[in-house]
């Protein structure tokens, strides 16, 4: 059955990937196998939640905007078929943007990428810019796509069992 294949896949893909890290072969030969597993198993969205949350600082802090006593946070959690889920998350400083951003994510975002698949994080966002550019050259706007952008990313890196700082270049 299909899930004995994944299983399988999955096993020896890993096994590989330990091999490789741990003997110091040349980390860009890891895109190769990302590539491949690509290829053999598609991660669709199945769902994305958004939540604000508002964090007390234990001091004010001054910014050119005035003094801010709390930390504004958007958090959304993106889940696969396949049940990986990845976090993403944006941060202001005071204010109520997130809780602005929760149903735009909800109502306007999530339904242009639910179904799409997560191994693709760069096709995503340009399906979450092209449509929404002219309200989204900055502030709150690109905080929300930014946020489920993360996400995307954060999914696809457990997809493939890398670190995401792996699979964006670094070491």
């Amino acid at each position: 059955t299909r899930f004995h294949v994944d299983r399988i896949f999955n096993d020896c893909y890993n096994l590989i990937i330990y091999i490789l890290f741990t003997s110091n072969f040349c980390v860009n030969f890891s895109y190769i196998l990302i590539f491949i597993k690509g290829i053999l198993m598609t991660l669709k969205i199945d769902s994305i939640v958004a939540r604000s949350a508002k964090v007390p600082l234990k001091r004010e802090i001054g910014s050119a905007g005035g003094n801010k006593s709390t930390l504004d946070y958007l958090i959304v959690e993106l889940k696969t078929e396949d049940g990986i889920s990845g976090f993403g998350y944006t941060m202001g400083l005071g204010g109520e943007g997130s809780k602005a951003l929760v149903p735009y994510i909800h109502n306007e975002l999530a339904p242009l990428v639910i179904g799409e698949d997560v191994s693709t994080p760069e096709r995503i966002w340009n399906t979450l810019w092209s449509p929404n550019k002219a309200r989204m050259r900055g502030g709150l706007g690109v905080m929300a796509m930014s946020a489920l952008d993360t996400a995307c990313w954060d999914a696809f890196s457990k997809s493939v069992s890398l670190p995401l700082h792996t699979i964006l270049g670094g070491f």
